[in-house]
């Protein structure tokens, strides 16, 4: 049986949602993996809430992603240091 190649939505949907939970791991300083983990939780709930609307079908994939996108930016990984970081600087 030839495997099913995932539709461009899917695709999309996919990659969204490996953007909202890639947010680098907080270097050990204080504060850090607190910061980080409040961005976290403000871009898994958008992510939950947008995915919760494309069960139904009534959604226009394209631009419900790019909505998705644009709420994200509002929570940059910035304000902490990543754990990568070897300058010592927050983001």
């Amino acid at each position: 049986m030839k495997p099913k190649r995932l539709s461009p939505e899917t695709r999309a949907v996919i990659d969204a949602v490996r953007e909202a939970v890639d947010v680098p791991a907080a270097a050990p300083h204080p504060g850090d993996q607190q910061r980080r983990g409040e961005i976290l939780d403000a871009r898994i709930r958008h992510l939950l809430r947008s995915l919760e609307a494309l069960p139904g079908g009534r959604v226009d994939v394209q631009a419900h992603i790019a909505s998705l996108r644009a709420l994200l930016a509002a929570y940059p990984a910035t304000g902490y240091s990543h754990a990568c970081d070897t300058t010592g600087g927050v983001s």
